[in-house]
Formats: structure tokens, C-alpha cells, sequence
């Protein structure tokens, strides 16, 4: 029997949860390949690598103390320099320019309404103060 424990419930959430909002950036590195990209390719793939490197590094139950909120915070704030750099990339690569980029960061805000619903609620008090 394998000691590892299985990841469930609000754990996969976070893990596969992060790991969904952040599968676009892998996706556009591909195309960014094809289209012979291959620095703006790189530093997507490495944003992802940062993302998931984040969603393991700060996950709520290694900081059980830590308030929901703050830990959100630098996920959604890493999502967002993910859209402008690789959109700031993709423009210089183009002749179209940086049309309709703070619009589209202005879209983004939404992205932060997880950070203010988690109000200053902790990984203990969510799992009822279980350790792992």
C-alpha cells in the first residue's frame, strides 16, 4: 500500500482548480510555436511553470494559518501579469499592436472577486481544523 496520501475534495479543488485557469497559457505557447514565436513560447511556458509551481508551493493546507484571501491574491495577481506579458508579447510580434489592452485588463478584475469572497477565513477553519 502506498504511503502517499490522496488528494481530495478542497485539495484537488485547489490543485486541478489552478491548474484549469491556467491551461490556456501552455495552449497559446503551442501556437505561438507554430507561428515561429519561439521567445514569446518560452516565457509562456515558463508563466506556467511559475503558476503551477505557486498553486504546490502555497497551497492553503501547507499554510493553514494564512488567510484564504492572501494566498488567492498571488494566484490571481500571477494570472494577470500571465495575460499582459503574454499580450504585450504577442503585440510586438504583430503589426496590430496593443490595441484593446486595458480594456481587456479592465475584464480581468472579475478574476479578483474569490479574493474578496474568502474574507479572512483560514484552511483550518474551511476543513473544521483537521491536519493532515
Amino acid at each position: 500500500m502506498s504511503t502517499r496520501r490522496r488528494r481530495g475534495g478542497p485539495e484537488a479543488g485547489w490543485i486541478w482548480g489552478g491548474i484549469g485557469g491556467l491551461l490556456w497559457i501552455p495552449v497559446l505557447a503551442v501556437i505561438f510555436l507554430v507561428k515561429g514565436m519561439v521567445f514569446t513560447a518560452s516565457v509562456s511556458l515558463l508563466l506556467f511553470a511559475g503558476g503551477v509551481f505557486y498553486l504546490f508551493r502555497f497551497a492553503p493546507w501547507k499554510h493553514p494559518d494564512t488567510a484564504l484571501w492572501k494566498i488567492s491574491l498571488g494566484f490571481v495577481s500571477l494570472l494577470i501579469l500571465s495575460v499582459v506579458v503574454i499580450r504585450v508579447l504577442w503585440a510586438a510580434g504583430t503589426t496590430q499592436g496593443h490595441g484593446g489592452l486595458g480594456k481587456m485588463v479592465y475584464l480581468l478584475l472579475v478574476l479578483f472577486v474569490p479574493v474578496f469572497t474568502l474574507g479572512n477565513r483560514t484552511w483550518r477553519e474551511i476543513t473544521g481544523g483537521k491536519e493532515k
